[in-house]
């Protein structure tokens, strides 16, 4: 496998920089793939934040999803090689913020959204081998789509 990547920023405002980016990943096993991003940041304050990232969600199967070959008395682990990479689209956004609480003291909150729907999505699951023993391995399912959010506080 080999990859090229570049980033280039822009501040048209100086509380605003975007951040485009692309990836280009030639690999022996899978076709030629782009992955794109693209990054912007606001600086509200000096201490309030927010930051989104939009990209492509590209993975392609490491070689212990591929061909792991695990099997005993106690254990049945394979895995596949006829998974294909997993792609798609992920959304995040972040504001943070950084309060003084104390002479030495900050508490820094911080709320991050996220959206990743993937096509093709690497699974682990558990089925039969071939003896009627359970296995465990990695399949491609159709579709994953997460939706979340967190909220951190570091004092």
């Amino acid at each position: 496998n080999y990859e090229l990547f570049g980033i280039a920023e822009f501040q048209p405002l100086s509380k605003l920089s975007i951040n485009p980016g692309a990836r280009f990943t030639h690999s022996s096993q899978f076709n030629n793939h782009l992955i794109w991003s693209l990054s912007s940041t606001y600086d509200f304050s000096d201490k309030l934040k927010l930051k989104a990232v939009v990209g492509s969600a590209y993975r392609a199967p490491n070689f212990e999803e591929l061909f792991y070959y695990f099997v005993d008395s106690n254990h049945n682990v394979r895995g596949n090689p006829e998974l294909q990479p997993e792609d798609g689209i992920s959304v995040f956004v972040n504001l943070k913020d950084n309060f003084r609480i104390s002479e030495e003291g900050f508490l820094n909150p911080s709320f991050t959204f996220f959206y990743i729907g993937l096509e093709d999505a690497i699974a682990s699951i558990t089925t039969e081998d071939e003896d009627g023993r359970v296995l465990f391995t990695q399949d491609n399912i159709d579709y994953s789509k997460r939706l979340g959010f967190s909220l951190d506080n570091n004092l």
